[in-house]
């Protein structure tokens, strides 16, 4: 019998088909539809797997965002506060630490600045540091971040006495553990304290501000030495290039008379980014309008000076001097309008 395939056969040809041949036909199909099953759920099982690790991806970056950020140094400035004695209404500080925390390495360094420290404290001119509290904590932060060109993350009020133990043993913790005041939360601090108090006695380190010890109408006091603190805190922010971008350096000087009001300048301009290098009195209190004198090519910042002020005629000197970037030479029109305020 001549054998045709089973595809080209019609009608009643089909039943003359022999049984193995049918037999072996439908083992074909239902391999095939077997197979076909087997790769649709081998599709599935690794769609899904590919799936859920990209889920997964997605959510396990967030923590390492966020531990990224937790291992980033930060500057805190810790205030020893001195109780209030009887008849006083001022707070003073007993010191300051100017203190970098590096999670990384796990260091830290530390700026001791003594009360009797001779700096500029905005709207109140130069003054022994200890005084800085009395206008508020933000004085206080604003006279450090004016010195030393750094950015203060947060802050930590202590009583004078656990200043004087952290000065002593460098147990740093206590800092966290016994706050009077801070912007940081409980957590946060308690947290803080516990990676703090493992570190290593060889990892932290408190350093003596550079002074020379001077005397003013009788009185002692400590006055910085200028290029000593420069290399200082080059070498502790520096070289971990946290330092912020230079900021602009000014000398207010006060040509109105009006007293107090070159250190009010002087605040406005530190709150708003400007370095203070200097506050004194003009050569003569006979200055009509305010002067805002720039020395290199800053006319965008003598322009931010000007609208912080909200006056200011703008004139540029060619001096070849690297120490000042602008000087504001306060007027009378300037005094007359924060008199009308």
């Amino acid at each position: 019998m001549i054998k045709v395939p089973y595809s080209k056969r019609r009608g009643i040809k089909r039943f003359l088909v022999p049984r193995k041949e049918r037999r072996k036909k439908k083992r074909q199909i239902a391999l095939g539809v077997a197979i076909g099953l087997i790769v649709a759920l081998f599709s599935f099982v690794v769609f899904s797997i590919a799936l859920k690790g990209a889920q997964t991806f997605k959510k396990s970056r967030k923590p390492i965002v966020k531990e990224e950020k937790q291992l980033q140094p930060i500057t805190f400035l810790i205030i020893g506060s001195e109780k209030l004695k009887k008849g006083e209404k001022s707070e003073e500080t007993s010191g300051l630490l100017v203190t970098l925390y590096d999670p990384i390495s796990n260091e830290i360094n530390s700026i001791l600045i003594p009360k009797e420290t001779f700096l500029e404290i905005p709207g109140q001119g130069f003054e022994k540091v200890g005084k800085s509290l009395a206008a508020g904590i933000p004085t206080a932060i604003l006279t450090i971040r004016n010195f030393f060109g750094i950015y203060i993350d947060h802050y930590l009020k202590i009583s004078a006495r656990d200043f004087e133990r952290i000065v002593g043993d460098s147990k740093f913790e206590r800092a966290f553990l016994n706050s009077i005041q801070s912007d940081l939360t409980k957590s946060v601090r308690l947290k803080l304290s516990d990676k703090i108090a493992r570190l290593n006695e060889d990892k932290i380190k408190i350093m003596m501000l550079p002074v020379t010890s001077i005397k003013i109408e009788g009185q002692s006091y400590l006055e910085p030495q200028r290029e000593e603190v420069e290399r200082l805190v080059s070498l502790i922010w520096g070289k971990r290039g946290i330092r912020k971008k230079q900021e602009t350096k000014v000398v207010v000087l006060n040509g109105c008379g009006l007293p107090g009001i070159g250190g009010e300048v002087a605040q406005k301009l530190i709150e708003n980014g400007f370095r203070i290098l200097d506050i004194k009195n003009a050569n003569n209190f006979d200055y009509e309008k305010t002067q805002i004198i720039l020395y290199k090519n800053k006319k965008s910042e003598a322009q931010k000076v000007k609208r912080i002020l909200g006056m200011g005629e703008i004139s540029i000197r060619g001096m070849p001097q690297e120490l000042v970037d602008i000087t504001v030479i306060i007027g009378k029109d300037y005094s007359s309008r924060e008199l009308e305020l």
